[in-house]
């Protein structure tokens, strides 16, 4: 993967991640079928650190 792609995957991660709410789902029997937060939090991580990300680099165009 190249730094452009790892880019855009983390700014559609930081999307996500803002939509999400903060709390669980409580009163369900079954856990719901989403990625939970804090392992799309790991991955973006991961990524930023893997390519050198800044903040300043995901707010200009690709």
């Amino acid at each position: 993967m190249n730094r452009k792609k790892a880019i855009e995957i983390c700014r559609s991660l930081s999307q996500t991640m803002e939509k999400m709410p903060n709390g669980s789902d409580l009163g369900y029997l079954f856990e719901t079928p989403r990625a939970k937060k804090e392992n799309l939090k790991k991955i973006y991580k991961r990524l930023v650190k893997k390519y050198k990300i800044k903040e300043n680099d995901m707010a200009l165009p690709i």
